[in-house]
């Protein structure tokens, strides 16, 4: 029974670090996205990520889950409108690029590439990755599938040298 992102969202703007929420479009087990993808869209995603930046304000926005659908199913013009426009954090915000199948690496204040260190582009861009093959716990990865200290390195050089920011 506690707001552990209102705790977090508190102290962080405690410093001069900006404060940023990750929120994952598609929800792969949730009984309304199997059944009724539309209504998932109006009753559950939509209601809730505005909640959360009424709720929280935070500054940055990273949208993940984008790939199931084009950015007109997740209705993301009529989300970023709003976001843009009547949200309390409208003149602030600051969102990735990932809100529908069809806008990555075309809209939004920053590019994300996943795997892809390489990438060149005339704006902003985060590579985003896990430290091993997932993003989350895999029982079957070992050890040799981490990135050693020295590939992080090398890899963070590389993309600091093309322009990027690292997620890891």
């Amino acid at each position: 029974k506690r707001d552990l992102v209102g705790d977090l969202a508190r102290e962080v703007r405690k410093t001069d670090v900006k404060f940023g929420l990750y929120y994952s479009l598609y929800e792969w087990y949730n009984p309304l996205w199997e059944a009724d993808k539309n209504k998932f869209v109006d009753e559950h995603y939509l209601p809730q990520v505005k909640d959360l930046v009424n709720s929280y304000q935070p500054d940055i926005l990273w949208a993940d889950g984008d790939w199931e659908m084009t950015s007109d199913k997740w209705k993301s013009c009529e989300f970023l409108a709003w976001l843009y426009n009547d949200s309390p954090v409208k003149d602030k915000i600051l969102v990735n690029d990932r809100w529908g199948v069809d806008v990555r690496r075309k809209h939004g204040g920053y590019y994300t590439t996943e795997y892809d260190a390489s990438a060149e582009f005339d704006r902003a861009w985060e590579e985003c990755r896990g430290m091993g093959i997932a993003f989350g716990y895999n029982r079957n990865e070992d050890l040799l599938d981490y990135n050693s200290a020295q590939s992080l390195i090398l890899l963070l050089a590389e993309i600091v040298s093309h322009g990027g920011n690292f997620l890891l």
